[in-house]
């Protein structure tokens, strides 16, 4: 596919922060103190801020807050509501990173349509490299249409929102056409995309060096590139060479009803290595990627240039 045809755009789409204050309060005096900060309405709604193992009239010491848009995107900009905010509720520990989710968004250049970013979007959807319960979300049902090896189960709609993994995971994904803003509002034809989203928290967050909000400062956010790849499956004849018969017949039948999905396709996700002195299998570990597929060169890349631009605008009112 010719990716020339796009424009991409690294966000982070929101980040939870949590906080630990000296004196127990409750959840809506800080949404109140963060409405000042912020300067909104008393009656705004985008603040959400939740009570971590909250007391008696829910009141608690620990509280996740999660910021969107602009706040999100700025590192000065969460430093500052931070220590705003500990001057009006001080607090007893440095703030943390609990949990970030960051977008790529392709827009289409020119004279390209919203039928080539449709494409596109199942392009991203059939294509990325992750592991963990890939399904389809109908938003017109809220039902989850499940991948299974059935005839024509595993066909990837582009109208429908692919997500991997689940909300406990330490990683999670979210493949889909943007059409609509917050609230269900539609978005111009100029502003529609395919978006590709990422969810990191848990052990992902430490091991990606996210656990302070003063380590994101000069964090440079195409470290996280490998969360978010994508690839082709190789030809089938490379998949079965030196398989036997019996399981080179079975990966046949499997390819002709996955129709070329990455996404959709479970096998070689595992890696059997050999122990030298019994000369025996070891136990299986999980692999990062399926050995059945290789890289899209050309699309990775261009998401670590994207989320390599991130990190400059991230810091650019510092």
């Amino acid at each position: 596919m010719d990716y020339s045809a796009f424009k991409a755009r690294a966000v982070v789409d929101w980040i939870d922060i949590e906080i630990t204050t000296e004196v127990p309060t409750q959840q809506q005096w800080i949404q109140d103190d963060l409405r000042r900060i912020l300067n909104l309405p008393d009656s705004a709604k985008e603040i959400w801020v939740e009570p971590v193992n909250p007391g008696p009239g829910g009141a608690s010491c620990a509280f996740r807050i999660r910021l969107h848009d602009a706040p999100a995107n700025s590192y000065s900009e969460l430093e500052r509501i931070m220590g705003a905010l500990a001057k009006r509720k001080p607090f007893a520990a440095p703030s943390q990173v609990r949990a970030i989710e960051i977008a790529v968004d392709f827009y289409a250049k020119g004279q390209a349509n919203e039928l080539n970013l449709i494409r596109l979007t199942k392009r991203l959807q059939t294509s990325i490299i992750a592991r963990g319960n890939p399904r389809q979300f109908d938003p017109s049902t809220r039902l989850n249409v499940y991948l299974t090896d059935r005839p024509g189960a595993n066909e990837i709609n582009p109208a429908l929102s692919l997500r991997i993994g689940n909300k406990g995971d330490d990683i999670s994904w979210q493949v889909y056409f943007k059409r609509t803003d917050k609230g269900g509002v539609p978005l111009p034809s100029g502003d529609q995309r395919a978006r590709a989203e990422f969810t990191l928290q848990g052990a992902a967050l430490a091991e990606s060096g996210l656990t302070e909000l003063a380590s994101l400062k000069g964090y440079r956010f195409e470290q996280l590139s490998g969360h978010l790849r994508f690839g082709n499956l190789k030809r089938l004849d490379r998949i079965v060479e030196d398989m036997n018969p019996f399981a080179a017949y079975a990966v046949r039948r499997l390819w002709e009803s996955h129709n070329g999905s990455v996404t959709a396709w479970p096998l070689g996700w595992r890696a059997y290595r050999l122990d030298r002195q019994k000369g025996l299998p070891r136990k299986a570990v999980d692999r990062k990627q399926t050995s059945h597929a290789e890289a899209d060169y050309d699309l990775n890349r261009r998401v670590r240039r994207t989320l390599s631009e991130l990190s400059g605008k991230f810091f650019a009112q510092n």
